[in-house]
């Protein structure tokens, strides 16, 4: 109930300035801001070197959105007992509500209600889940992961029956060797067990209503998230059932997996496919045009609506709504977040004249590994490559930030011409 909306930006590891996990915080400055004289290179460029200061926290960068309306307030009075933004953790969204409701009639035992984590991808058929998951009094669902991920999820073990019989929350070392199971129990491949040999929660519960009041009310008042708390004292006193999901499914609750998963998209043929004509995925109408096109390459690409290219280059991109790229850009590897309003061509000339840079990419701009947030101007003649390989760096005075050697152009910075990343 209430999650908070990820879009990889509620856990994603980068800095606190702009993280919107409380909502005390600010978002980073979009001002412009001239760059200080150790930066400034002989030549007419301005040469940015990123560097990585080791005491910085891990935050996301990428501004709150507005949280999601709650179909169950239709339903159901709650009462915010904390800001939905300073929540710890996503899967504890629930916890920070007291539900009040009328007591439920036999007739009415069935309602279910199901927390949801909005930090990851999926592709889930609920009428499904809950048929198969709520045999007990919760559902968890769950899929199979390799090693390398393991200790960034709840791993549960379960027995022959489907039931959880051990939940261990982000375990790590010997704790998380001992949940290591045989997957191939789940119908896995030999191959596919091997790679994959533990079962992570996908955050996604489902519970009966009056097993879920009596946990947040009066058996768990205080407790303050599903998986480290709530769901691992459940499994002690409840028949909580693992739901196994063997579909597509991403965890993009940070920087490289939002970007990974976005990036999988623009292949030949995506893992998660949007165009499934069983299964169509529908998005909130803008009641844009048309993109106009002229004279462009474009190679294995998302182009949103309203979008204006010209004379460019877009390979294996994103490019979000009211896009524009100038001449001579070259995009590559790269999730263009795109703008939420217009500038007329009278606008952006005037802004060129006063030597200001417009919303969108400038002439002759060469990006590479990026994401660009929304309402970013990136002027003329800029360069953002990340030759040099850093892993971690924060310039929020320079408009960006680098995490996991990808570079995220902050919302509404302005990068200025000739800039070089």
């Amino acid at each position: 109930m209430l999650p908070r909306n990820p879009i990889a930006r509620d856990t994603a590891e980068l800095p606190s300035s702009s993280s919107p996990s409380s909502s005390a915080k600010t978002r980073p400055s979009s001002r412009k801001h001239k760059p200080s004289k150790e930066n400034d290179p002989p030549s007419n460029h301005n040469i940015i070197v990123p560097y990585s200061p080791s005491h910085v926290k891990s935050k996301s960068p990428l501004p709150p959105r507005p949280p999601s309306s709650n179909p169950l307030k239709r339903k159901l009075a709650l009462d915010t007992i904390a800001a939905e933004n300073s929540l710890p953790a996503t899967t504890d969204s629930g916890v920070k509500v007291i539900v009040r409701m009328r007591p439920l009639r036999k007739d009415k035992d069935l309602v279910r209600m199901r927390p949801l984590r909005k930090d990851k991808d999926k592709d889930l058929g609920w009428r499904s889940s809950i048929q198969n998951g709520l045999h007990g009094s919760c559902a968890v669902s769950c899929a199979a992961v390799g090693d390398s991920r393991a200790s960034d999820f709840g791993l549960v073990k379960v027995d022959s029956r489907g039931r959880i019989i051990q939940f261990s929350e982000k375990p790590k070392g010997a704790d998380l060797k001992a949940m290591q199971v045989d997957t191939s129990l789940f119908g896995l491949s030999p191959q596919d067990a091997i790679a994959s040999p533990f079962i992570a929660s996908m955050g996604v519960y489902v519970f009966k209503t009056d097993v879920l009041l009596k946990l947040l009310k009066w058996r768990y008042p205080t407790s303050n998230d599903f998986g480290s708390e709530i769901i691992p004292a459940s499994v002690k006193e409840y028949n909580v059932q693992a739901f196994f999901f063997g579909d597509y499914w991403e965890d993009i609750g940070t920087i490289r997996s939002f970007y990974d998963a976005n990036m999988a998209l623009t292949e030949e043929s995506p893992m998660f496919k949007f165009y499934d004509p069983k299964t169509p995925i529908f998005t909130s109408p803008r009641f844009l045009p048309p993109t106009k096109i002229d004279k462009c390459r474009i190679v294995d690409a998302i182009i949103s609506h309203g979008c204006f290219l010209r004379e460019c280059s877009v390979q294996h991109s994103i490019v979000g709504e009211r896009s524009r790229l100038d001449y001579g850009v070259e995009l590559k590897d790269t999730i263009m977040m795109g703008a939420d309003y217009y500038q007329t061509e009278s606008e952006i000339a005037s802004e060129l004249a006063e030597g200001k840079v417009p919303i969108g990419i400038g002439r002759n701009n060469k990006t590479r590994k990026c994401i660009i947030d929304k309402n970013a101007r990136i002027g003329k003649d800029v360069i953002i490559m990340n030759k040099d390989g850093v892993q971690e760096a924060d310039r929020p005075r320079d408009g960006f930030y680098i995490r996991s050697g990808i570079t995220i152009v902050m919302e509404k910075a302005t990068i200025e011409d000739g800039t070089i990343i």
